[in-house]
């Protein structure tokens, strides 16, 4: 078995198990293209079983690192299965030997015996996965579709409610503001001279809500529902039981 001793310094990278031996990294040591060479240290410590590649930088690919793994087609073979049995997507196999059936063939997620039949399977794959993603769309569709529908009934509904509230809402509150309304003309002063009421005014405009403070000869105004009086007084009467009610009121308030 050939050797290939690196320089001092240099197994570093293949003590934390990094597979390539760059030429610069060897002392002496060769082998012929596609050996399995021993790699060691410079003071003799095993790195690894390698494949030489006398004409590339990268002078070496570590095979394993144990240095008790017989580097024979059974490790090939185990390795082609390790690594396909761990590959995330599914490996198709198509090698072409009708007769002969390969590791990878074994452990393979399809194996079919050329590449013809091998790209038959992958594009079956395909139109079967395009075929589950139309289907797919077309129960999106449906789904969305109805939800769609749905929605709009519960959009069509809620405004027809709005509508019927709206139009409540609006009778009520006209039929309060005509409520309102008669009540508020039945306090127009027009509408109560109307009836037989009538306002007076003093010399100086006001009106007059007493008889306290006028004298004869006083001339007053009084407003009617179809006109106006100008009016001289000539005697006053002063209402009792309101002047006896007024000092009552008076007297309690005191109290």
């Amino acid at each position: 078995m050939k050797t290939i001793k690196l320089r001092e310094g240099k197994e570093r990278s293949a003590l934390r198990r990094h597979p390539w031996i760059f030429d610069g990294a060897i002392a002496k040591g060769s082998g012929d293209a596609g050996e399995t060479v021993r790699v060691e240290s410079n003071d003799g410590q095993f790195l690894g079983w390698a494949s030489c590649s006398p004409e590339s930088k990268i002078r070496a690919r570590i095979w394993s690192f144990n240095e008790g793994q017989r580097i024979d087609a059974s490790f090939f073979k185990a390795s082609i299965a390790r690594a396909i049995a761990a590959c995330t997507k599914p490996v198709f196999t198509g090698i072409g030997h009708e007769v002969d059936t390969s590791i990878a063939d074994e452990v393979a997620y399809s194996w079919n015996k050329t590449p013809t039949a091998c790209a038959v399977a992958i594009i079956g794959k395909v139109e079967d996965f395009m075929r589950q993603v139309d289907e797919a769309a077309q129960r999106i569709a449906t789904v969305v579709l109805a939800a769609l529908a749905s929605s709009e009934r519960r959009v069509a509904n809620a405004v027809g409610r709005l509508g019927t509230l709206r139009t409540t809402a609006l009778e009520s509150a006209k039929a309060r503001i005509n409520e309102l309304a008669a009540q508020i003309v039945g306090y127009d002063p027009v509408v109560l001279m109307r009836r037989g009421w009538s306002i007076t005014y003093g010399a100086n405009g006001k009106v007059l809500k007493s008889v306290e403070g006028l004298g004869t000869r006083t001339e007053v105004t009084t407003r009617l529902a179809d006109g106006t009086l100008v009016s001289t007084i000539t005697d006053i009467a002063k209402n009792t039981s309101t002047k006896q009610s007024t000092k009552e009121s008076t007297n309690g308030s005191q109290k």
